[in-house]
């Protein structure tokens, strides 16, 4: 996907009858080309400010060597580190642009996944789950806190769940709010798919999915305990008056 008009029109498309022969399209169904759209996406930003980085690690080797060696500025060593540090700055430009495609989709199609500001959330906290640096994958022991609280969010029909995703400073606000939207919605996923392994009804309409962005600290810009989602439950009379 390269653009968000492209997907809303195969969104709106697949949603049509005349469309798909074989019958109107499930919820799930819309909602899977949903999510593999955004993935497809936040991959691609991922994987354009991986490429501006490397080629700004080989720029700045590049530019040591000349320092070193007093090479002249029509020299190919010169005209090398000059090539990386425009590619750099040309990857980092295509990365924010798909970046922007990606914050789009998330506040204009999933509405489940809302981009807001940060805001102060109050409940009871049943845990949290890390991430790895830039990550929105969750490891296998970090899903296994998820499968235990599956039964127990099934049986608690008057509360209403809420995944708080997070991020640290590492990278642009823009970027760490989308990413912290991305692991909460990662989480909710997750969850969904728990329950439909042991055939556990989990109310989607009480699950509520949130990205607060970057947790702002004076000290450790690569903190774990900023990339994570926090998972609560709060009373659906309380969330009314929040």
């Amino acid at each position: 996907m390269k653009s968000g008009p492209k997907v809303l029109m195969i969104l709106a498309c697949a949603a049509m009858a005349s469309c798909a022969p074989t019958g109107r399209p499930s919820v799930d169904d819309i909602q899977q080309n949903v999510s593999t759209a955004r993935a497809g996406l936040f991959g691609k930003c991922l994987e354009h400010f991986t490429v501006a980085g490397q080629s700004l690690v080989e720029a700045e080797f590049q530019l040591n060597t000349i320092e070193k060696s007093h090479v002249t500025a029509d020299s190919s060593q010169y005209k090398r580190a000059r090539f990386m540090a425009d590619r750099a700055v040309e990857q980092r430009r295509l990365a924010e642009d798909v970046c922007r495609q990606y914050i789009a989709m998330q506040s204009g199609i999933n509405d489940r996944a809302r981009m807001k500001e940060p805001q102060t959330i109050s409940g009871v906290m049943k845990g949290s789950v890390f991430f790895d640096l830039g990550s929105a994958q969750l490891s296998t022991d970090e899903k296994a806190k998820l499968k235990s609280l599956v039964k127990e969010f099934s049986d608690s029909s008057a509360a209403e769940v809420i995944l708080v995703g997070h991020a640290d400073t590492t990278g642009t606000r823009k970027f760490n709010q989308a990413l912290s939207t991305k692991r909460a919605v990662e989480v909710f996923e997750t969850l969904k798919g728990f329950a439909r392994a042991e055939n556990i009804t989990l109310p989607p309409e009480r699950i509520e999915v949130l990205g607060q962005g970057q947790v702002d600290g004076p000290l450790n810009v690569n903190n774990r305990q900023d990339r994570r989602v926090d998972v609560m439950v709060v009373p659906i009379a309380g969330r009314a008056n929040m």
